[in-house]
């Protein structure tokens, strides 16, 4: 089992506790369903009915994307470093002329 509480195989007993095709979970408000069919990457578990998507796939787009987002925080704060060193730069070049 992975973090997000669900198996990436599932066993048969937790599989015939899903309902069988998005309509149906949709008709009895169910979040998630099971096709038993891969999807376009291969897996075989559970999607959510919001998105069809297998939640092995949304993982997967998670992790991505807070990738993506750390990535950017750390650029982010690499300019910030860096216009504070150009900043100081001026500065000290301001005081040296002023001596």
């Amino acid at each position: 089992m992975n973090g997000m509480g669900y198996k990436s195989k599932l066993d048969k007993k937790t599989a015939d506790f899903l309902p069988v095709g998005k309509e149906r979970a949709e008709e009895i408000g169910q979040v998630f369903y099971f096709t038993g069919k891969p999807c376009s990457r291969g897996h075989i578990t559970w999607r959510r009915v919001a998105s069809c998507r297998c939640l092995q796939c949304e993982q997967y787009a998670s992790s991505v994307g807070r990738a993506k987002a750390y990535n950017g925080e750390v650029e982010s704060r690499m300019l910030d470093i860096d216009e504070k060193r150009e900043e100081m730069r001026l500065a000290r070049e301001l005081r040296e002329m002023d001596l």
